[in-house]
């Protein structure tokens, strides 16, 4: 009688152990699949202010041009770019800015394989936007 129990405890401890794999394996293939995103290419973009030229390279560097549409002024900058593809919104850092002594930040939004949102940039880690808004994000566009 006491082997019986056991061995159905057993059992039972082996069900939940394969079920509690099957559960944790399936969770991490989806998550995965979910925040994968590549910005590599050309993008472009642009509000009702300004437009927005990105290289971003296959070795973490990038070039960014801004177009003043009002005054027709060009910045460029270039630097190497990270993203935290842990959180959402996905956090974006511009960093050794050969053009500037501060890193830049912004946060950009999957929208579709050939489009993302990328809000203004900010030049303090805690000042970012934390939020997408019609006055802060301009959605790229993938052109190569």
């Amino acid at each position: 009688m006491i082997l019986g129990k056991i061995t159905s405890i057993k059992s039972i401890y082996i069900y939940l152990s394969v079920f509690f794999v099957i559960i944790l394996t399936v969770y991490f293939l989806t998550k995965n699949g979910e925040n994968e995103i590549n910005i590599e290419g050309f993008w472009q973009g642009q509000s009702q202010t300004q437009q927005m030229i990105c290289v971003f390279n296959t070795d973490q560097s990038c070039s960014i041009t801004l177009i003043d549409l009002n005054t027709n002024t060009k910045i460029e900058i270039n630097g190497d770019y990270e993203l935290d593809l842990t959180k959402k919104p996905i956090p974006m850092s511009i960093k050794n800015i050969s053009e500037l002594n501060h890193s830049l930040y912004a946060i950009i939004k999957p929208k579709g394989e050939n489009q993302f949102a990328i809000t203004a940039f900010s030049s303090k880690w805690r000042l970012m936007p934390i939020t997408f808004n019609q006055e802060n994000t301009i959605t790229l566009t993938r052109k190569t």
